[in-house]
């Protein structure tokens, strides 16, 4: 695996936070599950640059598209890269 060469740690939040939803993301995007999901996440970004990864090359097709709209309206800044 090619992150853990470049020291970069991988964490799997796709239980919480991945993508296809019955009823579509944005509906998930109200459970616990999903507040959850972003708690962890928003943790993990106060001590490391984080990557949302997916198999959809194009965000704008992806779910990250919703954890990003969460992660900004937090303050966290977020860069795109495609």
């Amino acid at each position: 695996m090619e992150l853990p060469k470049r020291s970069i740690r991988y964490e799997f939040l796709g239980r919480s936070l991945g993508g296809f939803r019955r009823g579509g993301y944005k509906k998930y995007m109200e459970t616990a599950e999903y507040k959850d999901g972003i708690k962890k996440l928003l943790e993990i970004c106060e001590e490391n640059s984080v990557a949302i990864m997916c198999l959809e090359p194009k965000s704008k097709y992806c779910h990250r598209r919703f954890i990003i709209q969460t992660l900004f309206k937090t303050g966290v800044e977020v860069i795109l890269v495609e």
